[in-house]
């Protein structure tokens, strides 16, 4: 639930900053081309976007170096506390004491 109001609270956000910003207009300049009379909260996005993309790798190579991380209670990496007991209760051969 908190993540569901965190999320329209951040799209308001948005939401406001798009209307707030309609009318402004500036031009891009990438050295080799130049867009004239880009709104100003298309620019935000495009770069906002572009940073989300190059930060994949890095996540991933975080991840790749300390693992997952591991809960206490079971839930997380690693096997389940019900599963260490089960296979304890059923031994070698099977829940039925068959092979």
């Amino acid at each position: 639930m908190k993540i569901l109001i965190g999320f329209f609270i951040i799209f308001a956000l948005f939401l406001t900053f798009i209307v707030l910003n309609l009318d402004n207009k500036s031009n891009v300049n990438f050295g080799f081309e130049e867009f004239r009379d880009v709104p100003i909260y298309i620019s935000v996005f495009i770069s906002m976007f572009v940073g989300m993309i190059f930060s994949i790798p890095f996540m991933a190579s975080f991840r790749k170096k300390n693992g997952t991380p591991k809960i206490k209670n079971g839930f997380g990496g690693g096997k389940n506390r019900q599963t260490d007991k089960l296979d304890e209760i059923q031994g070698e051969n099977g829940p039925y004491g068959i092979n």
